[in-house]
């Protein structure tokens, strides 16, 4: 079979093709979700909803009647239209993109006084990060013009840059990474933090981004550094500390401190970027092929994304990969297919990767890279749906720092 020679075993990556594209908001789009076929975006301090299907049937009518039109359009007549606009000072027809002007919603779901940093939808409820620490939970019913605020939790006293959910049971968890240096843990069944977790060091930077699997937590930190901590009341450390005591392990014991861009392995020595000994994890995010959890991705503001093998057991992590050259700027978002792992970053570009084992890596992953898409401005937002706006397909949504939203068909088995 084509999936066991290691080749991609779908055709939908040959077909990635641009199904819809508008400017959703007048500044960065900065965060969204999609949700029963209803797209929520967030930028100019509010959320906004869009109803993904019927923008795309409307994007694929004009689209048709667009070709039918230009088949009437013989050559000469082109010609002659960019000779006139060259003879009046404008541009000729794709030489330049004119500015798009603002689309309208479904909804205007509500507005904050600060830039919303994330959104996402957690147990059929929408949750909110803000810029002042504030996570608040909003009513997601079937008519989004009703859209209603349920309640706040503000313990947060800073930005809140990341947010993961994480379920085990009846157990439903959101962790927030924060600007004050600590993540926090939410009980969403009781929308009550029930934990802190501050990482101790000397080097103890701001924690920039967050990601979980079923038993690990993973924080991202401004220095550099990747801290782990388990999601349940376990411990995997050998070494003997307070989990030995008679109680047993404490909640959220630190496991295992990685490094993200900090020694070159040949030469030793530290990284410079920009100044910076260290670069700041940017993203995180946990996969691997055909929907495990066996790997976490790594992206920095020195434009490299790494690799790394989460243990079943123990914490013994090794960087499987080094991407040194996946992106020419920082690396904004990261996120995991079933058979790619997709990176957007500052420099207006989305790549996709193949995870297959046959396609082989290469020194810098040339050789795995599939797909390269620009788009118009650096990616703040990067969502994947899957059989939410078509069934039986999955659909990119990419955010950029020009408010502008673009949705790629990426088709089932991306």
């Amino acid at each position: 079979s084509a999936e066991g020679m290691g080749f991609p075993h779908y055709e939908d990556m040959f077909r990635f093709e641009e199904a819809l594209k508008f400017r959703a908001h007048d500044k960065a789009l900065v965060a969204m979700v999609t949700f029963r076929g209803l797209c929520f975006t967030s930028g100019d301090l509010s959320v906004r909803v869009w109803d993904m299907k019927k923008m795309m049937a409307t994007a694929a009518e004009e689209k048709a009647a667009a070709l039918e039109a230009a088949a009437y359009v013989d050559g000469e007549t082109k010609e002659a239209d960019t000779m006139t606009k060259k003879k009046k000072g404008e541009e000729p027809d794709g030489s330049q993109e004119a500015p798009m002007e603002l689309s309208t919603p479904v909804a205007n779901c509500f507005r904050d006084t600060v830039d919303i940093a994330r959104i996402l939808e957690c147990d059929q409820y929408l949750y909110a990060c803000s810029a002042n620490g504030a996570l608040r939970q909003w009513s997601l019913p079937f008519d989004p013009t009703k859209v209603a605020f349920r309640g706040q939790m503000w313990l947060h006293n800073r930005v809140i840059n990341d947010a993961a959910h994480w379920t085990y049971g009846d157990e439903s968890v959101l962790f927030t990474a924060c600007d004050d240096r600590v993540c926090r843990v939410w009980d969403l069944t009781k929308n009550a933090c029930l934990h802190v977790i501050k990482p101790h060091d000397r080097e103890s930077g701001t924690l920039r981004s967050v990601a979980a699997s079923d038993h690990l937590l993973f924080l991202g930190s401004s220095n550099g550094k990747i801290y782990v901590y388990p999601t349940m009341q376990v411990c995997r450390r050998e070494d003997r500390h307070e989990c030995f005591l008679p109680p047993g392990p404490v909640p959220f014991c630190p496991q295992a401190e990685l490094r993200h861009g900090d020694l070159d392995q040949e030469g030793g020595q530290d990284h410079t970027y920009d100044g910076h000994a260290k670069p700041v994890v940017s993203a995180l995010s946990v996969g691997g092929l055909h929907g495990r959890q066996d790997r976490l991705f790594s992206g920095g503001t020195d434009g490299e994304v790494w690799i790394w093998s989460i243990p079943g057991e123990g914490t013994q992590f090794h960087c499987l990969q080094r991407l040194r050259a996946a992106h020419s700027l920082a690396v904004t978002q990261i996120r995991c297919a079933w058979a790619h792992v997709i990176t957007a970053g500052d420099d207006a570009c989305v790549r996709a990767f193949s995870l297959c084992p046959g396609a082989g890596w290469g020194s810098a992953g040339k050789e795995a890279l599939e797909r390269v898409v620009k788009v118009s401005g650096r990616v703040r937002a990067l969502h994947l749906a899957k059989d939410d706006v078509e069934d039986g397909c999955t659909f990119l949504h990419v955010g950029t720092s020009r408010g502008v939203l673009h949705v790629f068909r990426l088709g089932l088995f991306v």
